[in-house]
This record gives C-alpha cells, structure tokens and sequence, in this order.
C-alpha cells in the first residue's frame, strides 16, 4: 500500500517466485493480503489478515519500546 512508503519499514510483497514451495506461507501461516511485522531475526511482532496504517504504526510503536500507550487490532490470519 502506498502509506507504507511513509514507514520506516522494508515491505515485501511475497509471491509464487519468492516462495515457490510456500515454505514461509506455511511457517507464518500466511493467506493472500495476510501481513507480517517481523524483526530481523524472525520474531513475529505482529500479523494482520488485512494490514492498516494506525495498526502497523502501533505496533511498530510496540516493537521499539516506545514509551506510549497503543491498542494493536492485530488478528490472527487464517
């Protein structure tokens, strides 16, 4: 999506030619529009069916410890 430009985030968009035997679709148990906010060493933050921008923003908020309240609408992806 285009707000995700505005994030300080690397956004990839995996397809059959990055995961040809679904091997990462299977170990995060994605399905298509599902989205993950990963660390870099593999430490799920959070994952939506259906990414927003507030709910991304928080949780990476959450991720870097910063010191505000947030509310994620994070969900599990089915």
């Amino acid at each position: 999506p285009a707000w995700a430009e505005a994030l300080p985030l690397r956004v990839l968009a995996l397809g059959k030619h990055h995961d040809p035997q679904g091997l990462l679709a299977q170990r995060y148990a994605l399905s298509p529009g599902c989205a993950l906010l990963l660390r870099p060493d593999q430490h799920v933050c959070a994952r939506w069916p259906a990414p927003t921008e507030a709910a991304v923003r928080a949780a990476l908020h959450a991720a870097l410890g910063h010191p505000r309240a947030v509310t994620l609408d994070a969900e599990p992806c089915h």
